[in-house]
């Protein structure tokens, strides 16, 4: 998403805000940012930390969506 160094969803994740992390995350797309490897990946860990297994199926099911793949495709 953000290609600088500070995350926006770090901080939130950090404080134990999956949820607002989430809504940060759904407007920064909204705005046209296209998520990065990391902004997936903090989702989907802070979703599982809370045990929230659906959530994080969600954000991995909204990132196949989007096409966004880890690896290249060769």
């Amino acid at each position: 998403m953000c290609q600088t160094k500070k995350n926006p969803l770090i901080s939130l994740i950090v404080l134990w805000q999956t949820h607002e992390a989430t809504r940060v995350f759904e407007h920064l797309v909204s705005l046209g940012l296209k998520p990065n490897a990391k902004s997936y990946s903090l989702l989907v860990d802070a979703h599982l930390i809370n045990r929230d297994v659906k959530s994080a199926l969600a954000v991995i099911d909204d990132m196949v969506t989007a096409l966004f793949f880890f690896f290249p495709l060769n």
